[in-house]
């Protein structure tokens, strides 16, 4: 993700400076902010576990609750995506497999939570955990794609 940002800098400056008329340029801006505004809430996204409970911290930021607070926890599978979801009193917080260390999460749930507590899907998926190497190459395929668009751009900048 922090590659593709680096690399998506001289295409957005390139529609910006080269006077592009204003629809194009408030398309390029607003696409701008939200592809930065992810890349940064991907990068500061964590989830902590500790003995007394967990803490989901994002962009905007930090949530905990205590263990003990916990009403029930389980789990969904839907294709190659799967997610925890966490019931605690007048909330509930859903934990995807795109973060780092899913199924470091899903072990410390399973073992420090009481049976009672957990459901029959966070169990199914801690025993079948889905393997998420396409988002890598799809990152890297978005990384290639944006150096191809440079390269085109510019080249035909210079021949000109």
């Amino acid at each position: 993700m922090v590659v593709s940002v680096i690399i998506s800098l001289p295409i957005f400056a390139d529609v910006i400076l080269n006077e592009a008329q204003m629809p194009h340029l408030a398309i390029a801006i607003f696409l701008l902010l939200i592809f930065y505004i992810l890349t940064i809430n991907s990068l500061i996204r964590k989830v902590t576990l500790s003995e007394d409970g967990i803490r989901i911290r994002g962009l905007l930021g930090s949530r905990t609750s205590k263990l003990d607070d916990i009403s029930f926890i389980d789990g969904v599978s839907i294709g190659s995506k799967q997610y925890i979801t966490i019931s605690v009193p007048k909330k509930t917080y859903i934990i995807p497999n795109s973060y780092a260390g899913f199924d470091k999460i899903t072990n410390f749930f399973c073992s420090h939570l009481k049976e009672d507590k957990t459901g029959e899907g966070i169990r199914l998926i801690r025993e079948n955990p889905v393997n998420r190497n396409k988002d890598t190459i799809v990152a890297w395929i978005t990384a290639g794609v944006l150096v191809l668009v440079l390269f085109i751009r510019f080249h035909f900048l210079f021949l000109n």
